[in-house]
């Protein structure tokens, strides 16, 4: 095989892990955003937009203050964004705020995507656990 057609090959293949990662984070039923190192959102999908109510275009590139109930909260939650970035995945249950200003609990994970040269990205999933969370404080 030409060295010229291998390299085609492997940068074909390059492309459709690229989409195919592309289509599965666009088309999971779990709601997700990546923010980079200043916890700002760089990519959110269907699911996050209506977990939400964002529209992507609204959201991203704002800081993840614009999701917290209140800034204490903000600098709170940079502890869960630390961990990820010394390698641990997160997994947590905290307090989130709606486009609208409802309040609702999620449970949070979190796992770095890429660190290169001092630059990551983390990934956060969310599930709403709203309704098992006041169901337990009824309890």
């Amino acid at each position: 095989m030409p060295l010229g057609s291998l390299h085609h090959e492997k940068l074909e293949t390059t492309k459709e892990n690229m989409l195919d990662e592309a289509l599965l984070f666009e088309l999971s039923v779990v709601p997700q955003m990546v923010v980079d190192g200043e916890r700002r959102i760089v990519r959110v999908n269907k699911r996050f937009s209506k977990l939400f109510g964002y529209e992507p275009l609204e959201i991203l590139g704002q800081k993840t203050l614009i999701l917290t109930p209140t800034e204490e909260k903000f600098y709170e939650y940079e502890t869960y964004f630390r961990q990820t970035k010394e390698g641990m995945v997160v997994d947590e249950e905290l307090l989130y705020k709606h486009k609208d200003g409802t309040l609702f609990w999620t449970k949070l994970e979190g796992i770095v995507l890429s660190s290169n040269g001092g630059e990551y990205f983390v990934l956060w999933s969310f599930i709403n656990i709203d309704k098992e969370v006041k169901y337990r404080e009824q309890l």
